[in-house]
């Protein structure tokens, strides 16, 4: 009982005039999340560096993966104004599904959601499909090569995939958990990205937060943290968990494959900013 209350109770530790920022999901569907101090969003429209890079985002994302929120530290956006960008320290991001080019949206509540894909993203994230894990994450690091960072010498390659299994479960989400390390030329990245997989109204959320990767003592603090975004979101939007009104049926392991993909893309993200400020730098 005192791990599940523990999200709620840090929730509302948060200073009681926090504010709440807002995504749309598609025309007449709008989630709100809580304004986290220290991480600012990313916008298209406020500069090309960020316009660039929810661009590789959504190369690497491909048909499957929507885009609904992006956010990192604000010292690395803030950077981004300069001709050269520092280095993310914290990043953000929620996704949905997509499929046959619409957005996924189930007949299951969140307790049905949960157990339908638990099974899958076990087998996923556990290591008893890894090589299919590595070459699902390789296809993105292709897309981005050949659509968003075609002049960089080699392209990415992606040397190391390591799933870390689900990490937790509750009634509201699953947690999971993958280490992975891009290189490019000479430069490398590993970073740990912990996501936690829900349901908003009968449609497949995912939230994934990433850090570059220091060590295994990092992960029960980042976990928490997923932790905390997942409750919020489920609180604000949807703490019912009722069924979503479209019927159909979806592919279970698709959708487990790509929510591990979201965790594979906070790695593209960090070399290709620091490749570009190397290049800029020279």
């Amino acid at each position: 009982m005192t791990t599940r209350l523990l999200p709620l109770l840090l929730l509302l530790a948060l200073p009681l005039a926090a504010r709440a920022g807002e995504f749309a999901v598609e025309p007449g569907t709008t989630f709100s999340y809580t304004d986290r101090p220290g991480l600012c969003r990313i916008d298209a429209g406020h500069s090309q560096k960020e316009a660039d890079l929810l661009a590789m985002f959504e190369a690497a994302d491909g048909e499957t993966l929507v885009s609904l929120l992006t956010l990192y530290d604000c010292p690395f956006v803030e950077s981004l104004t300069t001709a050269t960008p520092g280095e993310p320290a914290l990043w953000v991001r929620i996704v949905t599904a997509r499929q046959g080019g619409q957005l996924v949206v189930l007949p299951l509540d969140r307790k049905e959601f949960l157990e339908q894909i638990g099974g899958e993203l076990e087998t996923v994230l556990g290591g008893q499909a890894g090589p299919d894990l590595e070459n699902v994450l390789q296809k993105a690091v292709e897309r981005v090569n050949q659509e968003v960072a075609p002049t960089s010498p080699g392209g990415f390659q992606l040397s190391k995939v390591e799933p870390l299994g689900i990490l937790a479960r509750d009634a509201d989400a699953l947690y999971a958990g993958i280490v992975g390390v891009v290189s490019l030329g000479g430069d490398q990245a590993t970073v740990l990205t912990l996501l936690g997989v829900t349901q908003l109204e009968g449609r497949p959320i995912t939230v994934y937060l990433s850090r570059p990767y220091t060590g295994a003592e990092m992960v029960p603090a980042q976990l928490e943290e997923t932790r905390v975004m997942v409750a919020d979101l489920i609180q604000r939007n949807d703490p019912e968990g009722g069924a979503g009104s479209e019927a159909g049926g979806f592919d279970w392991g698709r959708i487990a494959l790509y929510a591990a993909i979201g965790a594979g893309i906070g790695l593209i993200a960090a070399l290709l900013l620091r490749a570009r400020k190397r290049r800029g730098a020279g």
